[in-house]
């Protein structure tokens, strides 16, 4: 009777698991940013002040630059980044964030990126 509880609980154990991993590419999914997320949105291309190309960069390389183009603008002037990393409208999500500058908005041309970072301070 003893093996017979244990075998039950593994096999519960097994079902609660499969049914995890089958869930998890909807949980994984949720961290990839879309049109309409807070902190920016999908958006039509428009005037920036610079433009930066990071293309072939991998995190943290376009932040980084980006971050050495902003040094070179005023206060309210756009910072138009092109990059091709699949996570780099994230990675300027939480960069916007941290700094106080404000993500205006990305497109999505050809397979790459093109995010636009106001300059806050």
């Amino acid at each position: 009777m003893g093996d017979r509880s244990l075998k039950a609980r593994k096999k519960e154990e097994v079902a609660e698991s499969e049914r995890r991993l089958k869930f998890f590419p909807l949980r994984f999914l949720q961290w990839f940013p879309g049109p309409g997320d807070q902190g920016g949105k999908e958006m039509e291309a428009f005037k920036a002040d610079k433009s930066l190309d990071a293309q072939g960069d991998y995190c943290p390389i376009p932040i980084l630059k980006a971050r050495k183009a902003m040094k070179g603008l005023q206060k309210g002037q756009v910072l138009e980044i092109l990059a091709n990393d699949p996570g780099t409208v994230g990675d300027f999500k939480g960069w916007t964030k941290h700094t106080g500058h404000k993500l205006l908005g990305w497109t999505k041309e050809e397979g790459a990126f093109k995010v636009y970072v106001e300059k806050a301070i």
